[in-house]
């Protein structure tokens, strides 16, 4: 039940943005078809089927991101009030409360509105709004990311944003970590990131929803603001970081999906432009990315540890340890009458702790970063080499490929491959069939590699 209820905010935000979409679209074009499109295009994102249903934040701030914009696009068309001002910044507030990276969308959001008052100054009531927005903002800010109640805690948060994780082994020492400022900073290591970024928008999208954002680009003029959050995220988050993962882009691909749902809708509408070759874009990446987002659920819903929790459950014994590499989060839900623990002398972000358990009963390798292979990261080739060979005293026991439609798998967190190797001994008493079966990782999704 609890487990249900965590997940209930993400799927409301997922809903919401759905609406937003369509709201904001609405009011750009006046359209009664826009709104559909848009609406229908950003349901069907890629992520959207993943973090709409997972009990993290990523949603939520899209969510507050997706109302930013839809209040932008009304200040822009209908101009300012106080209810107005005070919404925008109270948005964006939230948008960056929820998630930090919010703030490079939403800022190139203010600074458009503070350009048009200054190009268009009679408009009423404009300096004042902006005013109100800032102060909303700021009032929000400090209670929302908990600024006011733990300062201290701010801090440590924000070093943790701009330094990411500090990866340290089991003897304390740092070691060099795979996730921020793993491209160097030459223009070889930003290309490589923008090559990530196109990657990432492409699994998100899909190639038809890329092409109609392209359009969007070109026509109407009148939405091309909405490449700005876009732009915001790119050059505020991801290049300083040098790193990517499909979740960096969501909220670039919501703001393109949006300016590319905008520009079919005009071209549907308008008789003198080339119809039929929208109508077969825009349904052909609908069709697609809905056959997508059904593969994904499945994954889901058939993930490959859940048969291996069931494996486990039936093979190993009360008190058995089972050792794994990286987080633990990723584990098959267990008993408590198994016992889960880290591998000796893997790095772990100084949570892990010496176990005294060095040649645990079964080990698991689950691979599920987007720059890794066969095995985590924190399992070296070597090391992993020998755990298959049998050389460290290990068997093979158990193999698993995720079921997929599509061997490339931009969401590798879920329904990954899985192997289970059981110590000798344990295998031969418990009768343990040796397993060679080799696993073919599916493609995976944008990241360092």
């Amino acid at each position: 039940v609890f487990t249900l209820l965590a997940r209930v905010p993400s799927l409301l935000a997922a809903a919401g943005t759905v609406a937003l979409a369509a709201f904001t679209a609405r009011e750009i074009t006046g359209s009664r078809v826009a709104p559909w499109i848009a609406g229908a295009a950003v349901m069907l994102l890629y992520p959207m089927a993943y973090y709409g249903r997972t009990s993290n934040v990523d949603m939520g701030a899209l969510c507050w991101t997706a109302l930013t914009v839809a209040v932008t696009a009304r200040i822009l068309t209908r101009g300012w009030s106080l209810r107005r001002a005070v919404a925008v910044g109270m948005a964006a507030a939230l948008a960056t409360a929820t998630k930090d990276p919010s703030y490079a969308a939403c800022l190139p959001l203010g600074l458009l509105l503070v350009a048009r008052q200054a190009r268009h100054p009679p408009a009423g009531g404009g300096w004042s709004g902006i005013a109100v927005a800032v102060a909303a903002a700021l009032a929000t800010y400090v209670v929302a990311s908990g600024l006011v109640f733990a300062p201290e805690r701010f801090r440590m948060h924000l070093d943790f944003i701009l330094h990411g994780s500090q990866v340290v082994g089991l003897d304390g020492k740092p070691i060099q970590s795979p996730f921020y400022n793993s491209n160097p900073p030459t223009m070889a290591g930003y290309a490589a990131v923008l090559g990530a970024v196109a990657r990432a928008l492409r699994d998100s999208m899909s190639y038809p929803l890329l092409a109609m954002a392209g359009i969007g680009l070109v026509w109407p003029r009148r939405a091309r603001w909405l490449a700005l959050p876009a732009v915001g995220i790119l050059v505020g988050v991801i290049l300083p970081v040098r790193f990517v993962q499909l979740r960096f882009v969501l909220i670039i691909a919501y703001a393109l999906t949006l300016l590319g749902a905008i520009a079919m809708a005009g071209l549907l509408e308008d008789r003198r432009r080339p119809v039929r070759v929208a109508a077969v874009l825009l349904l052909g990446g609908l069709a697609w990315n809905g056959l997508r987002v059904a593969d994904l659920t499945g994954q889901m819903l058939t993930d490959s540890r859940y048969d291996l929790a069931r494996w486990l459950e039936r093979t190993a014994r009360p008190g058995d340890h089972v050792g794994y590499y990286g987080a633990p989060r990723k584990l098959p839900r267990l008993s408590e009458r198994i016992v889960t623990v880290p591998m000796p002398g893997q790095p772990g972000y100084g949570r892990f702790r010496p176990t005294g358990v060095d040649r645990p009963e079964f080990i698991l390798v689950i691979p599920q970063q987007t720059f890794e292979g066969a095995h985590e990261w924190q399992l070296s080739e070597a090391a992993f080499e020998q755990l298959v060979s049998g050389s460290t005293g290990y068997r093979q026991v158990y193999v698993a490929q995720g079921r997929t439609m599509f061997r490339h798998r931009p969401i590798t967190f879920v329904n990954p491959p899985v192997r289970a190797f059981a110590r000798e001994d344990v295998a031969e008493v418990r009768g343990l069939p040796l397993r060679r079966t080799p696993i073919e990782p599916p493609a995976t999704g944008a990241g360092p590699q």
